[in-house]
């Protein structure tokens, strides 16, 4: 089969019946790359539509032969318009990126030279303050080498960038060291943090909140969030595996042999299946648990036995996320649960409330 290297295109669309994993539980990266657009339905239905929205654009027809071949029949003539490229270059001396060390013991940093060397090519100025890559093993000279500026202190940073970008929500501190017009990129939680936000508000400040991207085809360049729960799943399993005492993994030798651990995960999400390809991979045996139907499949593929509970109500809502529960189906997760857990070793919930 040949092999076509369409992420090179300007533009990659996708046709997929949804993002879900498959069996090999591994996301296709082609789905995340900034030039991608994923187009999410049935083929056939899906382009049918697509051709009816096509003619009412361009008043062109395409159908497709029997023996593949690609037909296009024009009808009455609308005129068509030459698109103009328009590339806008931006002063550096205008608009300036500020990338400040983390406060709490964080060892990511927001942007590592190589993304610096991308937007240094785009005409983004850079700075960074001194030290901030140090736990990411970038240094101060790896920064400068790719065209960046040094800022010696916090003070400085803050006064001479335009937009700073962060991995860890700000403090209150560093709030009050912006000014007016000047944007913040991080992880907020504005729900958590309303006393961040409120000052952030009375100061003027823009804030993307990157925790609060939408899982959309559109932002899926954008979205941190399940890089990090992917992380976070992976770690659950890691740190419980420490704490265990044993190898998850059932053995069979000359002195006996040990059982494989019992794992149970709650929430089948981006970190609930993490955390199972991780356990399946040490060789546990692995049951999951979700409020959501549509999880079911999700686990399976994975290496997972799904547990269900006799109550026809699913909690999905249209955005692929967990509603609330009602009383009834929570006391039926409670019975589940209290019959699973005594014969369980590990216990990881995944649930971002």
């Amino acid at each position: 089969m040949p092999i076509i290297d369409v992420y090179k295109a300007k533009i990659c669309v996708v046709n997929k019946r949804s993002l879900n994993q498959g069996y090999a539980a591994v996301d296709n990266p082609l789905f995340f790359y900034s030039n991608t657009r994923m187009f999410l339905s049935d083929c056939k239905k899906g382009f049918e539509e697509l051709n009816e929205e096509i003619k009412k654009l361009t008043n062109k027809s395409i159908t497709i032969t029997n023996g593949g071949e690609i037909n296009y029949s024009e009808k009455t003539g609308l005129l068509s318009q030459e698109k103009e490229e328009i590339q806008t270059k931006i002063d550096p001396e205008d608009l300036f990126i500020g990338i400040p060390k983390e406060n709490i013991p964080e060892k990511m940093v927001a942007m590592v030279p190589s993304v610096c060397k991308q937007l240094r090519t785009r005409g983004y100025g850079i700075y960074i303050e001194s030290g901030a890559g140090l736990l990411s093993s970038c240094t101060d000279e790896n920064y400068r080498s790719v065209g960046c500026r040094i800022a010696e202190t916090k003070e400085e940073l803050y006064e001479k960038s335009n937009i700073i970008c962060k991995v860890n929500p700000p403090t209150e501190e560093e709030i009050n060291k912006m000014r007016q017009g000047q944007t913040l990129i991080s992880f907020f939680y504005p729900a958590k943090n309303l006393k961040l936000l409120d000052l952030a508000v009375k100061k003027g400040i823009n804030v993307i909140s990157m925790d609060c991207v939408p899982r959309l085809s559109k932002a899926q360049c954008m979205d941190a969030l399940s890089s990090q729960n992917n992380l976070a799943g992976y770690r659950c399993v890691i740190e419980a595996s420490n704490k265990f005492g044993r190898l998850l993994m059932g053995q069979v030798t000359a002195a006996g042999k040990s059982q494989p651990a019992n794992v149970l995960v709650i929430g089948v999400g981006v970190a609930g299946l993490a955390a199972i390809s991780t356990a399946k991979a040490l060789g546990a045996q692995v049951k999951a648990f979700d409020t959501r139907k549509a999880a079911k499949e999700q686990a399976e593929s994975v290496g997972a036995e799904f547990c269900t509970v006799n109550v026809d109500e699913d909690a999905e809502n249209k955005f692929g996320y967990a509603n609330a529960a009602s009383q009834r189906l929570i006391d039926a997760e409670y019975a589940l649960f209290r019959q699973l857990l005594p014969e369980t070793d590990i216990v990881i919930t995944t649930a971002n409330v």
